[in-house]
């Protein structure tokens, strides 16, 4: 189930590759592993050994042998090619999709490459080689002379096959166009298709731009049977099979050996892009039924590209069992057998047989060879060529045919109708050629028989090409009925038909084939996405699909079990009870889904009408819209059978009738509908409803109708508050988005605060923030709701106003002497939202500046020192203190004139006396003997 493996993802584990039954190759660590065990669907964990990596032809040989290493996405290429070039050399790495190591190794050390954790397969690599105007008649009625697709104007035109071989010999007259040259491609530097050359659109150089007479001109003969037209001749003896349809070709032959990509994928991806939808490929290697490399790589181009059928020989090493060689061991491809080229179906004995080494059926059918096409190294000459490598380019071209038939709108109605006209997927291509092929009972025809029946076998596979068996044209008494089915199946899901047999002139055949996921070299089952056929008639009696009766006369019979193996499932009744048979498609078992699949079904039928519209088919809006959007629904519905009556289709909204419409239903590819609505919020349901009233008898009337319901989202609503409006600079203000509004409630708030500073996603809905600087500031909210739906935003202005400096100031003393230095400090003061200057007034007319000054005061006194600061946004505050300036005492000295006498000798006294912050105004001498002065 998706489910499960979405879950082991989510724990870690990468998945590459499904193993049947119901396991998986899965990286993971340790802590995954654990994790993963205890998962309740998980039945076991284990590794992945070294010795499930090897081919068992890579187990068994010895000596120097030429292989290929493939690597898991994502493998290191550089690592492994260097433990490659230990025991052999590396050749070529291709990094096209998973790496793959083109190389020669000694086989007794590939277990080395084994025990690497990157490397998931290695494998002997079998050398690629070719396997080499009646058939169009053979192919497309098995009647002498009778083409019916010719007669109906189908010969290729507007399609475009690819084929990959030796090369073309370009100026052949099936080829040339007089009035304009080839276009050679070169892989490296592709160019678009040119479309106006009557022949080949381009002409890939991979190997090299010519063809070679060392090789028979190999590439020349099979373009030819495909697609070339000889307008020199005349009667068209000539011409290949769909011969007015274009070529993309690729030359991967050198003078004397093939020289094929490492990956497939290339291969095809160039005939892809010049629009071919049909490949012929004429070679192969001898693998003996084994699935390696180079068939996983067809089936992973085919699973990716569902539009387009490969075709490939199946080779020609018969008549033995088990001689199919690879790629056309691919489950997906439509793989061919030899016939000998006549009504008979007579076998070639060198066909290569099946089946694969897995048990699965093989040639898909057998077709002509021996046809006579253009022989190259000649401009005009035509020689024939035996061969698988001539019945697969035989079947190719009628493949183009059958793709333009569907292209061109020739079905339901027999009639072109262009307007009905779609792409066929490969799937459907291939399920009409295999309901239309038609058991021979030819020489070498049942040799082999598959699971015990001789039909089908593993000579023929479902037999002789032939389109007219499940071509409709009008008049034709055998009908057609198709469900080229895009939309596929999941596990457990399936489809109904109703078929009634108006009468048994005609066989019955329901055919079921679908294109798989990719298989896993070194599996025991290939097969992946498993659906399965099953057939109810009208006495209530059960057949399943490839169970065959063993008797005289090869149809389906009851009992058996139901197929696992092959992607081709068919129930034959050769002659039909008259009657209605139910027919279901079932998935029972898809690791990789959904699975497209085509159902045909041919035989004297009318299928009764049924009118389908299911859940998985109805896509509402893809995201929850909004209120006001418009909303689409879109969709597709199915209508099986003869509808020829206009349907009622009926749309209701919530209930209440919507809208309806008459829609015209007639056999064919499905219908989509697109619903325009203009989204009001809330939930809303639409139920659309197909023949609402019952008009139609259908074979089941409860599958009729669907309800989407899906949430409409309303744009939420923010509301932006603060707690203030107006504050300084480092307030706190509280913004908050409480009042916001949603019908979903509203998750998540984001706020811009104006000043560069963001709040990011926050579930909170209310925020603190402070401001540096002043100014006026918008702050903007916008929410989000539980749908991540954001609103727009909303706004409010803060102004934010400058804070006062804080003016401090010291000083070092406040009761001083005059002169003496004072230390005056501003340091303390502050401004929280900038910077500040300072200026000192000390009061006796003097002023400083800086956060620091000294001062003294010549003059005694009290003086008031203020310190003024003012912030670089102009805001000034000041502050003041008193300082106590002291006068201080005069300095006393004085001289004498001697210092010894008698009574009379006089004595001069000088004064040496001084006053440093001022002058003395008055002496006063005391001579100690009572006299003053």
């Amino acid at each position: 189930k998706e489910e499960w493996k979405e879950r082991v993802q989510e724990l870690g584990g990468e998945i590459y590759m499904y193993v049947p039954n119901n396991a998986f190759i899965v990286k993971m660590n340790w802590d995954s592993e654990r994790a993963v065990k205890d998962l309740p669907f998980v039945r076991w964990v284990g590794l992945y050994q070294p010795a499930y990596k090897l081919m068992q032809e890579v187990k068994e040989f010895r000596g120097y042998i030429p292989a290929k290493v493939y690597l898991f996405p994502g493998g290191d290429v550089d690592t492994v090619a260097k433990r490659v070039s230990l025991i052999g050399e590396v050749e070529d790495i291709d990094t096209t999709m998973d790496p793959i190591i083109k190389c020669h190794i000694y086989a007794e050390y590939a277990w080395t490459l084994a025990r690497i954790d990157d490397v998931y397969w290695v494998e002997y690599s079998y050398p690629m080689k070719f396997f080499n105007n009646v058939a169009n008649y053979i192919i497309q009625s098995g009647v002498q002379n009778f083409r019916p697709l010719y007669n109906h104007g189908i010969h290729g035109e507007g399609q475009i096959i690819g084929n990959a071989d030796s090369g073309i010999h370009v100026s052949h007259i099936a080829f040339a166009d007089p009035s304009r040259s080839v276009q050679f491609t070169s892989p490296s530097n592709p160019q678009s298709p040119d479309l106006q050359h009557r022949k080949i659109v381009n002409y890939w150089t991979y190997a090299d731009s010519s063809d070679s007479a060392n090789i028979y001109y190999h590439g020349t003969h099979t373009a030819a049977v495909n697609a070339g037209e000889d307008n020199s001749q005349g009667t068209g003896t000539y011409n290949g099979q769909a011969y007015k349809a274009k070529i993309s070709f690729q030359d991967i032959g050198g003078s004397w050996s093939l020289q094929v990509p490492s990956n497939l994928n290339t291969l095809f991806g160039w005939a892809y892009s010049d629009g071919a939808r049909i490949h012929s490929d004429s070679w192969g290697s001898n693998t003996w039924g084994a699935y390696d490399g180079t068939a996983m790589q067809a089936d992973q181009f085919m699973w990716n590209h569902k539009d387009m059928l490969i075709v490939f020989s199946n080779a020609n090493s018969g008549p033995y069992a088990g001689s199919v060689g690879s790629p056309a061991t691919a489950k997906n491809v439509l793989s061919l057998g030899a016939a000998v080229k006549n009504l008979n179906g007579d076998m070639q004995s060198y066909s290569s047989r099946g089946p694969t080494d897995d048990g699965r059926l093989k040639p898909t059918i057998y077709a002509p060879t021996d046809e006579v096409a253009a022989r190259g190294g000649t401009t005009n000459q035509y020689w024939s060529q035996g061969g698988t490598s001539n019945s697969c380019p035989t079947a190719a071209g009628g493949a183009v045919l059958v793709r333009q038939y569907f292209a061109e709108g020739w079905y339901p109605t027999g009639v072109k109708t262009p307007q009905q006209g779609f792409n066929a997927s490969a799937a459907l291509i291939k399920a009409i050629i295999v309901n239309g092929a038609e058991e021979k009972f030819g020489s070498n025809a049942h040799s082999h028989n598959y699971n015990g029946m001789p039909y089908p076998n593993n000579d023929q596979g479902w037999g002789y090409m032939n389109l007219d068996n499940a071509l409709y044209f009008r008049g034709d008494s055998r009908k057609l009925f198709i469900d080229d089915n895009t939309t596929g199946l999941n596990t457990g899901e399936s489809v109904q038909y109703s078929v009634d047999i108006v009468s048994n002139n005609e066989p019955l055949e329901i055919t079921l084939v679908w294109t798989d996921y990719p298989g896993t070299t070194g599996a025991a089952t290939e097969l992946v996405n498993n659906l399965d056929l099953k057939v109810v008639d009208p006495n209530g009696q059960t057949y399943y699909g490839n169970v065959f009766s063993t008797g005289s006369v090869h149809e389906s019979t009851t009992g058996g079990n139901q197929d696992a193996k092959n992607v081709e499932e068919n129930v034959l009744f050769k002659t039909p009870s008259p009657g209605g048979y139910q027919v279901t498609v079932t998935a029972t078992n898809v690791p990789h889904g959904p699975q497209p699949f085509a159902l045909v079904i041919t035989g004297n039928i009318t299928i009764k009408p049924d009118l389908v519209i299911k859940q998985k088919d109805v896509r509402g809006p893809e995201h929850v819209p909004m209120e006001g959007e418009t909303v689409y629904i879109n969709g597709t519905f199915h209508g099986y059978g003869e509808i020829t009556q206009p349907v009622l289709f009926k749309v209701y909204l919530d209930g209440e009738e919507f809208q309806e419409s008459s829609e015209s239903f007639t056999l064919g590819p499905d219908r989509d509908f697109s619903i325009e609505w203009t989204g009001v919020q809330g939930t809303h349901t639409f139920r659309l409803v197909l023949d609402p009233d019952d008009v139609l008898e259908e074979a089941d009337e409860t599958n009729n109708q669907v309800e989407v319901t899906f949430w409409v989202n309303d744009i939420p609503r923010a509301n932006l508050t603060a707690d203030k409006l107006q504050v300084y600079t480092y307030e706190p203000v509280t913004f908050s988005g409480e009042d916001s509004q949603d019908s979903g409630g509203v998750t998540w708030y984001y706020f811009d605060f104006g000043d560069g500073v963001k709040s990011n996603w926050r579930t909170k809905p209310t925020v603190t923030h402070k401001y540096k600087d002043n100014g006026n500031y918008t702050v903007k909210l916008r929410v989000k709701d539980n749908m991540s739906v954001v609103s727009d935003w909303v706004s409010l202005d803060v102004e934010v106003l400058n804070r006062i400096p804080v003016a401090n100031a010291s000083a070092s003393a406040y009761s001083i002497y005059t002169l003496i230095d004072v230390a005056f400090d501003a340091s303390a003061s502050s401004d929280m939202d900038g910077t500040i200057s300072y200026l000192w007034d000390f009061g006796d007319n003097t002023t400083a500046t800086g956060v620091t000054a000294v001062h003294n005061f010549t003059d005694n006194g009290n003086y008031t020192v203020t310190l003024t600061v003012t912030d670089d946004d102009g805001a000034v505050n000041s502050t003041s203190f008193t300082l106590e300036v002291l006068n201080r005492q005069p300095t006393v000295d004085f001289e004498v004139s001697d210092h010894y006498g008698n009574a009379t000798t006089p004595f001069q006294f000088t004064s040496d006396a001084y006053d440093q912050d001022g002058y003395i105004v008055e002496y006063l001498w005391d001579f100690g003997d009572g006299n003053t002065s």
